[in-house]
């Protein structure tokens, strides 16, 4: 608009110019100095706008730290986008029970592992993947997943629980279709599957995070259970109970709290980084309170009264100064009560 006020200047003065010369030939002379007057005003005033706009686009241009945060701003809506479109393809994963399921399971899910924008997303995307596999009763499939889980995203937060999920997979048969023949199973099975071969897997996930993680505790119990099965005596496991006896769940700190990926992370946001302490403490609680029932109940086991109140005289000694000391006595003296009457 600058512009067009400048120039709208001449051609008025020229016309004026014109106008004088043809009805005042005297007065033309005059009228052409106005003009050139004019006009070397409108070239100063155009002159002045050009530098103007030059003022400005020196203006306009970016410093290396604008154009390093426009550069950042523009990855983290592409970031934004990314993560938007992966998790509506694993909520179709998750949600999916059509006519092509599991098909469409996988489909959505390897879907949404390329459009992960990290190796957190991708990790997550694989164990929900194995999730799906177990779901619809592939054996091979889910153990597949979880060890590629565990080779491509070794420092993954999932790493405990997958190790776990491998040790119940390899020692339970609960992934076989029930109406297979027993002797079919039984084919299936031999040399690969059973508590020796899920025993590995509980060991390493025992290890694989702090002793009040969840995961790290079902496996801690897993091994109990795998110890019973091999047919090992109880000096083998019984230290692993007495840990888990021991447990403090007010001890419970955020690095003790099971992993949550990004998916529920987002699928539940609500959820508070002190909710998730609080549910740790919660599970912490009620795993140690069902190991020291099972402490006491297990003293019970054998036939001898002797024997019975030995055991229990143990676990009291033992646990002084807890409530499992306490739970021991009362069944001691229900034991001695019972044995004083006639």
């Amino acid at each position: 608009m600058k512009h067009l006020a400048f120039f709208s200047i001449p051609f008025a003065v020229l016309a004026l110019g014109f106008w004088c010369a043809e009805a005042h030939p005297q007065e033309a002379d005059e009228a052409v100095e106005e003009v050139d007057e004019a006009v070397e005003e409108v070239d100063e005033g155009v002159e002045g706008v050009d530098e103007g706009v030059e003022g400005v686009d020196e203006g306009v241009e970016e410093t290396p730290e604008q154009q390093a945060a426009a550069a950042e701003a523009q990855a983290k809506k592409e970031e934004a986008q990314a993560i938007k479109a992966w998790f509506e393809l694993m909520e179709r994963g998750e949600d999916y029970h059509g006519p092509s399921y599991p098909e469409e399971l996988v489909l959505n899910y390897t879907l949404a592992y390329a459009m992960a924008p990290t190796d957190e997303y991708r990790a997550d995307t694989l164990f929900h993947l194995a999730q799906g596999y177990e779901s619809v009763s592939n054996r091979d499939a889910a153990i597949e997943t979880y060890l590629r889980l565990l080779d491509e995203y070794p420092d993954s937060g999932h790493v405990p629980r997958v190790l776990f999920r491998l040790g119940d997979v390899h020692a339970t048969y609960t992934l076989l279709p029930p109406e297979m023949d027993p002797e079919e199973v039984r084919g299936l099975l031999e040399g690969k599957f059973g508590p020796e071969f899920g025993m590995p897997y509980f060991e390493q996930g025992a290890a694989s995070a702090t002793p009040l993680n969840r995961w790290v505790m079902r496996c801690h119990s897993e091994r109990v259970g795998m110890y019973a099965r091999l047919g090992q005596g109880k000096d083998t496991y019984l230290p692993i109970l007495y840990a888990l006896a021991r447990l403090e769940p007010d001890a419970v700190g955020a690095e003790d709290v099971a992993y949550v990926g990004p998916y529920q992370r987002m699928k539940n946001p609500e959820v508070t980084p002190e909710q998730r302490i609080d549910e740790a403490r919660m599970y912490v609680t009620s795993m140690r309170d069902h190991v020291r029932e099972n402490l006491v109940r297990g003293a019970m086991c054998p036939l001898q009264v002797e024997q019975r109140i030995a055991n229990l005289e143990k676990l009291i000694a033992d646990f002084a100064g807890t409530e499992l000391e306490v739970m021991a006595r009362e069944k001691l003296d229900e034991v001695r009560a019972a044995q004083e009457q006639p």
